[in-house]
């Protein structure tokens, strides 16, 4: 049997929040945790990706103390990032990597973060058919890449149809699971091309989905699924290194770890920077020294120095980050079939407590499932079961039989969640409980997940794009892969299923909440918090807009002096 597209999905995501706590930043911590922690997941991995390294760890050719102050390049922009080892957007998992690949391509659309809308990007505009289940997108006349190729719909489906591969193990490969052929491609590995990816003519892309599923345009702000030149596929090795993209920057340098990356514009919009400098360190520390010293323009705060830097600097870069920490339960296990034990664990755990002593304040209390950050999600949907409660667990605790106040929390290894284990131990132990903590091998941990042995345990998830659907379909329909917590309803699937079909962005959101609050009100997961992205631009930055991916888009920002 093929690998389950589920286990790579989880793994990234899984990763991402292993280093939460030991790098300096969430996206550190939720992306870059190789070895710690990435995107999308369920519990912890032995590799994770980070936006920047730990503290304390060796970047070779990084600084290794305060660079001296330099007068700046006129319309340079320096951005302090972790280090990089590769820039195919196919392969780059961390958020530096993927920080500079979104300078260096341009999907078939964009997320705007002034809006909360999908914009059309190297598409011009796109029409949707058969209720959701096809996409028409027509492609901007004359486009090409840095190099002077033409850029086609052929350049779109070379990309998609490599991603999709089974034999390139894309990480990303999930984005494509509701394209029609995806299983024979990546699953079986009998195709080569996704069925339903096709080219009308060069400047016409056909997209054909199993079944419906509005969000789609969504998913293509993903920054992986950006189009390839011809020589791409025969040249990956030369391609990870020095990547002709067709995005409003052209790296002028190649991938040398320590060594900063040069991009300069190439269809900029004016008034946007006319070069771009990413400058490695050994850690957020160190690069909130240069933004101090004036050495770069852009850094990541530690989550230890947000109240100062944010004195200094302001708070325009603290900003939601589509990254939730749970604590999962499996509803159909023994006594957690309880409500009024799960509730009673939900109301004993102090989560300003755990957001403080564990997280340094870049996890804020959970406000619901879905993050806020996004149009329509920043209401309190948690604040009753969300709440600290303690004499309500006891009161709970005491009115169960004396065999359903046995808790086991789950987790996989790593010093930042058995942090989180010991803490809510305490907390649960406070009301009457019996916890007994078990802390797994990552690879067993997400086997026994995946066969149902999950009790009370750690639960990570990250969105790559920005749709609620990420957290809510995934985690909590019957019969998905990622459900780990034997959760099924009826109401909760119809509302999903709805909001697939749903063509207005407004009406989906409101049945995506509905669902929502459906699974709260089940407690079929214990939110614990989300957390937030910690970015800090000194004085030569003018206009930026950070989104809740954890980055920014350079073409947008503007320099208020050169």
């Amino acid at each position: 049997m093929p690998p389950r597209l589920a286990l790579h999905r989880a793994a990234r995501p899984l990763a991402a929040l292993l280093a939460v706590g030991a790098a300096a930043s969430v996206v550190v911590a939720l992306a870059r945790a190789r070895p710690g922690s990435p995107p999308h997941g369920v519990g912890t991995s032995p590799t994770s990706p980070a936006a920047g390294p730990s503290p304390g760890r060796v970047v070779k050719g990084a600084p290794a103390s305060r660079p001296p102050t330099t007068e700046p390049e006129p319309g340079l922009l320096r951005v302090a990032v972790g280090p990089i080892d590769t820039l195919d957007p196919m392969r780059a998992a961390d958020p530096s990597a993927i920080l500079v690949v979104r300078q260096l391509f341009e999907g078939l659309t964009r997320w705007d973060p002034a809006r909360g809308t999908v914009e059309p990007a190297a598409a011009r505009d796109w029409e949707v058919e058969r209720g959701g289940r096809r996409f028409v997108f027509h492609l901007r006349p004359g486009m090409t890449f840095h190099d002077g190729t033409p850029l086609t719909a052929s350049s779109f489906r070379a990309a998609f149809d490599r991603i999709a591969r089974r034999r390139n193990a894309s990480d990303v490969a999930y984005t494509l699971e509701r394209v029609r052929g995806f299983d024979r491609v990546n699953r079986l590995g009998t195709a080569v091309h996704l069925r339903g990816v096709q080219v009308r003519d060069e400047l016409t892309l056909v997209i054909t989905l199993d079944r419906p599923y509005q969000d789609f345009p969504t998913v293509l702000t993903h920054p992986a699924l950006v189009p390839l030149p011809p020589w791409a596929q025969q040249e990956p090795g030369r391609f990870a290194l020095r990547p002709v993209g067709n995005g409003p920057y052209r790296l002028t340098t190649d991938v040398v770890p320590g060594e900063p990356l040069r991009l300069t514009a190439r269809g900029a919009p004016a008034g946007a920077p006319r070069a771009l400098e990413f400058v490695p360190f050994e850690g957020p520390g160190e690069a909130l020294l240069a933004l101090i010293d004036g050495g770069v323009d852009i850094a990541e705060v530690p989550p230890s120095e947000a109240e100062a830097a944010a004195r200094v600097f302001g708070e325009r870069g603290y900003r939601p980050l589509l990254a939730g920490y749970y604590l999962g339960v499996n509803v159909r296990a023994g006594e957690l079939r309880r409500f009024a034990l799960r509730k009673a664990i939900s109301l004993a755990i102090d989560r300003e407590a755990i957001a403080q002593q564990a997280f340094q304040g870049a996890l804020v209390p959970a406000r619901g499932i879905v993050p806020p950050g996004l149009p329509g999600f920043d209401a309190d949907l948690c604040a009753e079961l969300c709440r600290a409660d303690p004499a309500e667990a006891r009161r709970l605790v005491a009115s169960l039989p004396a065999r359903a106040r046995r808790v086991t929390l789950q987790y996989a290894g790593g010093a930042l969640h058995e942090r989180v284990a010991r803490l809510a131990r305490t907390d649960l132990e406070a009301v009457g409980l019996q916890v007994r903590l078990r802390a797994l091998p990552f690879e067993r941990y997400i086997a026994r997940l995946a066969r149902g042995g999950g009790r009370v345990f750690r639960l990570g998830w990250i969105a790559e794009y920005p749709t609620a659907d990420v957290f809510l379909s995934a985690l909590f329909a019957s019969g998905s892969p990622d459900n780990h917590s034997g959760f099924s309803n009826r109401r909760v699937d119809r509302l999903l299923a709805r909001a697939h079909q749903e063509p207005s962005p407004g009406v989906r959101t409101v049945l995506y909440r509905r669902a929502e609050a459906l699974v709260l009100q089940h407690l079929a997961v214990i939110p614990i918090g989300s957390f937030r992205s910690l970015w800090a631009a000194g004085p030569r930055v003018g206009a930026i807009a950070f989104d809740v991916l954890g980055g920014f888009d350079a073409a947008s920002v503007t320099l208020t002096r050169p």
